[in-house]
């Protein structure tokens, strides 16, 4: 069984825009889904949150390589009652955003053994490994 690996919503904006500094750290992930070694997963906030600013800028190109790399590429986790629940858990227990908690929800309800991101503030996060690229 491949190993289900979740990305935050850095981690996919890093590899589509082909940040400068990130880029060659996070490309070995996909590289890695695409051999189906991994599976790669992710959830509605990040689909969002990648949006906000193609959609501000009116960028239809960079929209439509979003789109492709959700709708056939990650897997995207709905969030439910129960994924709403592990969120409010995690959010009472360590005191995080409420976008980054459901995200975290989301990883550990799929399963997944790491959880990806630059977002320096998740490492004191116990219930899930937190790999946090620098």
């Amino acid at each position: 069984m491949e190993l289900r690996i979740f990305l935050d919503t850095n981690i996919i904006i890093y590899f589509l825009e082909k940040n400068t500094f990130f880029f060659e750290k996070v490309i070995p992930y996909f590289e890695r889904a695409e051999n189906g070694e991994i599976e790669l997963f992710t959830s509605p906030i990040s689909y969002m949150e990648v949006l906000i600013p193609v959609i501000k800028k009116q960028d239809i190109d960079l929209e439509g390589k979003y789109n492709y790399l959700f709708k056939t590429f990650l897997n995207v986790i709905s969030i439910d009652l129960e994924i709403g629940r592990i969120g409010a858990g995690i959010r009472a227990k360590y005191n995080i955003k409420a976008p980054d908690a459901l995200q975290i929800a989301c990883a550990i309800n799929s399963e997944c053994k790491k959880f990806i991101t630059a977002d320096k503030e998740l490492d004191k996060i116990k219930k899930i490994e937190i790999v946090i690229l620098s």
